[in-house]
């Protein structure tokens, strides 16, 4: 199961607030060794741990282009909307 963290930036003083709301940024970091292919369901099961957690952005480790463009088919189909972008990391 993924480990889920939380940071927040330094508050400001009341007197300096510049009308900005607070919003939190999801984002994971998950290694898809060959895009789970080498384990059964392994691809199913990456895009399942995606959809669970929800992340505004997620990171890639070991991945390429086609595995980055199979997770965003894989995430469509489960009607998650996500953009691949050149650092192959996927945001929705």
């Amino acid at each position: 199961m993924p480990t889920r963290g939380r940071t927040e930036a330094a508050r400001r003083d009341a007197g300096q607030h510049d009308g900005v709301s607070h919003r939190d940024l999801k984002v994971m970091q998950f290694n898809v060794w060959l895009g789970g292919s080498q384990v059964e369901g392994g691809r199913e099961g990456i895009a399942d741990t995606v959809a669970a957690v929800g992340p505004d952005v997620v990171t890639l480790s070991e991945s390429n282009e086609e595995r980055v463009n199979h997770l965003l088919d894989d995430l469509a189909k489960r009607g998650l909307t996500y953009f691949g972008e050149e650092t192959r990391s996927i945001r929705r």
